[in-house]
C-alpha cells in the first residue's frame, strides 16, 4: 500500500516535470564547494529530477521519499544513487554524515520544526542545507 498521494502521479511527474536550471547547482557549488564526492541527502526526491542532476555533478546522492513508485522512477534515471523509502522527517541516517541536505520543491511537505531538527542531526559540522522552488 502506498504511503503517498503522489504514487498515482509518478508517470505524469516523470514525463512532464522539467529539470532545474544549472544556476541552482552553480549556486550550491559557490556556497558549499564542488558537489563531486559530497554525500548529499535529497529529501522528498520524487522521480529524482534533482537526484540525476546532483549525481551528474559527481555527488553521492541518498534520495529519500515516501512514495515507492516515485522512487522506482528515480532509480530508472540514476541507478548509481542510493534510494530509501523513508520520511526525511526521521531520516534513517547516522548523525553528522551528510555534506549537503537539499529539498527540490519539497520542503513545504515536511513538518518544518521536525525536519529542521532532523537535518541538523544528519548534517556534518560545516554542512549545508538548501531548498529551492
Amino acid at each position: 500500500m502506498s504511503r503517498s498521494q503522489f504514487d498515482a502521479l509518478a508517470e505524469d511527474y516523470d514525463a512532464a516535470r522539467p529539470s532545474y536550471p544549472d544556476g541552482v547547482y552553480q549556486a550550491l557549488e559557490d556556497t558549499a564547494g564542488p558537489l563531486a564526492g559530497k554525500l548529499v541527502l535529497e529529501g522528498g526526491a520524487g522521480t529524482g529530477i534533482a537526484t540525476r542532476q546532483l549525481a551528474a555533478r559527481g555527488a553521492r546522492v541518498v534520495a529519500i521519499d515516501i512514495a515507492a513508485r516515485m522512487l522506482r522512477k528515480a532509480r530508472e534515471h540514476s541507478p548509481e544513487a542510493c534510494f530509501l523509502l523513508a520520511d526525511a522527517n526521521a531520516a534513517p541516517l547516522r548523525d553528522g554524515c551528510v555534506d549537503l541536505a537539499c529539498f527540490a520543491q519539497s520542503w513545504h511537505w515536511f513538518f518544518n520544526d521536525d525536519a529542521a531538527r532532523e537535518i541538523a542531526r544528519v548534517l556534518r559540522p560545516g554542512g549545508f542545507w538548501a531548498a529551492w522552488w
